[in-house]
């Protein structure tokens, strides 16, 4: 008994390790976007841009982030889901370095759609991965790691742009996150395979390994192999043609809707330009600024790791709930603030606000919508299934990036933050009668419920597997 226990106590380890090692990529997705917070006003300063330069500077790395996306397919499925991660990091540190010594904003636009490119393969990778790898019991905790690994990025890097902005240095800031991608590199060599990967590829016996390095019991990789190797034979379409397929497109348009309410929510503009907000608040001092901007940070990092521990036992849509009562509140502290007198008060309120807000974020949206979006798609479709999902959530990153700073020059943020306070109202529509409950479940019993015409809200009860596929 003692070693059987201690033989679960080893692949339980190994699964996080696994898991852990795989979401740093999200660390460099976090590190990218904090570190443009900080280093955004210096590059303002340094090249003389214009409004619409500046927000070129932010929205030409989400546009290559679209790119990435439609990359990622054929990456994914030709080279698997490790390769792939290998080859972000790599475009990633040759990107951050080029900007780093970029020596005019041509080169740096050019730097940062790289960047973009390599985020783009990122954000598509890294959830399908994880969701592939991890047991039922521990899915819904391996994927939001991703989330939490892309806030610790993010207060990484404004930790790291506070000690540059003394000397307005921000060419360091730029290019010092080629260090830790180098790093991630490395150890993405020591990741396996996916096993539903290797399945698609008719390689069994390579995923059977993989599952019983992981799995505590051997007729659990039994059974999960057999629903796996059934699925790789369904009639589902690999390719673009799966979009003609009735089943395919309920959960693409819910996944679409779920990556807008997550966009259109206001995060991109609060972390974006989080001394911008803070400045228009009334924190005059750039020191001032940076401070509430770490403070921002440290919120969104330390939240989703509640998730993380309570997703696979509260559920997802009980955290969707809770987490948009709390961001509707925040909005509304912030759009109340933003047309108040710019007094102590009132900054004070709008900082308060937005650390509601953050929080309210980081707990739901930001990682659960991640982990439903990985989950909901057949096998054989699910690259172009995240494919679509991580281009949409791009897309509508890069039309705030674009906008924002225009936008706030000539309306400032009050509507902002009223759409964004109705994107939110809109949310609890959507989790409550079309997002469902998939904590306990296989992806496999997913793809059966969704394969026999299951309401999307109920695509997370255990079905009878025993239809001919």
């Amino acid at each position: 008994m003692h070693n059987l226990d201690q033989d679960q106590s080893n692949k339980l380890r190994y699964t996080y390790f696994v898991c852990i090692t795989a979401a740093c990529i999200g660390l460099l997705f976090g590190l990218d976007i904090g570190v443009i917070a900080g280093a955004l006003p210096d590059i303002q300063k340094a090249f003389a841009l214009s409004p619409k330069l500046e927000g070129l500077v932010v929205s030409i790395l989400l546009g290559g982030a679209v790119v990435g996306a439609f990359l990622s397919r054929y990456l994914a499925r030709r080279y698997g889901r490790r390769n792939s991660l290998l080859i972000c990091v790599t475009i990633y540190t040759i990107a951050a370095l080029c900007s780093g010594f970029a020596p005019n904003y041509e080169i740096l636009v050019v730097a940062r759609f790289f960047l973009g490119i390599a985020l783009g393969i990122a954000a598509f990778i890294a959830p399908i991965y994880l969701a592939e790898v991890a047991p039922e019991s521990l899915r819904g905790r391996m994927v939001s790691l991703y989330q939490v690994m892309i806030n610790v990025g993010i207060v990484c890097a404004y930790v790291s742009d506070t000690f540059f902005a003394a000397n307005a240095e921000w060419r360091w800031m730029l290019g010092v996150i080629a260090v830790p991608s180098f790093i991630a590199g490395v150890c993405f060599l020591l990741l396996p395979r996916s096993p539903r990967w290797l399945v698609l590829q008719n390689r069994v016996r390579e995923a059977k390994d993989v599952l019983m390095s992981m799995s505590p019991s051997k007729e659990l990789v039994h059974r999960n192999l057999e629903e796996m190797k059934a699925m790789a034979k369904d009639n589902i379409s690999s390719g673009l043609g799966v979009l003609k397929q009735v089943n395919f497109r309920r959960v693409l348009y819910l996944g679409l809707l779920l990556q807008m309410i997550q966009a259109y929510t206001g995060i991109n503009v609060i972390v974006y330009y989080a001394p911008e907000l803070y400045k228009a608040a009334g924190f005059a001092s750039p020191m001032a600024q940076m401070y509430c901007t770490i403070a921002v940070g440290v919120v969104n990092m330390i939240v989703p790791m509640i998730t993380a521990r309570f997703v696979d036992q509260w559920g997802r849509r009980r955290i969707f709930f809770i987490g948009l009562t709390v961001i509707t509140i925040g909005l509304l502290m912030e759009t109340v603030a933003q047309y108040a007198p710019k007094t102590y008060f009132f900054a004070m309120m709008g900082f308060i606000a937005s650390l509601i807000f953050i929080a309210g974020f980081a707990f739901s949206l930001g990682p659960v919508v991640w982990i439903i979006c990985s989950e909901i798609f057949p096998l054989k479709s699910r690259e172009v299934g995240m494919m679509f999902i991580v281009a949409s959530n791009w897309f509508y990153t890069m039309i705030i990036g674009q906008l924002f700073p225009m936008v706030d020059s000539t309306f400032g943020l009050g509507p902002v933050f009223v759409f964004s306070t109705i994107i939110a109202i809109f949310g609890f529509f959507l989790i409550g009668c079309y997002t469902p409950e998939t904590k306990g479940i296989t992806l496999e019993e997913i793809e059966e419920n969704l394969l026999s015409g299951k309401k999307l809200r109920h695509l997370g009860k255990q079905p009878n597997f025993n239809k001919q596929l």
